[in-house]
């Protein structure tokens, strides 16, 4: 009986299993459709995002949405 039980439930996490990989292959096919990757070069101008920096504002609405330009000094390895 207990033994039933835990190769049905074997079978049923396989199953989960798959369907979480299939759902992160659409995903990921779908991010991808519509991503374009930015490079930028030592000298350009670039705007940064405000959405994780904390300021001194006090209304958020107020605040800018955006810091810069700043030039780019060097650059990094990326992801």
């Amino acid at each position: 009986m207990a033994s039933e039980r835990i190769k049905q439930m074997r079978i049923r996490r396989e199953e989960l299993k798959k369907h979480l990989l299939d759902a992160q292959a659409i995903q990921k096919r779908y991010y991808n459709k519509g991503h374009i990757p930015k490079e930028f070069e030592i000298g350009d101008e670039v705007l940064l995002s405000i959405k994780n920096i904390w300021t001194k504002r006090i209304k958020k609405k107020l605040n800018y949405r955006w810091l810069g330009p700043f030039k780019v000094v060097r650059k990094t390895k990326g992801n």
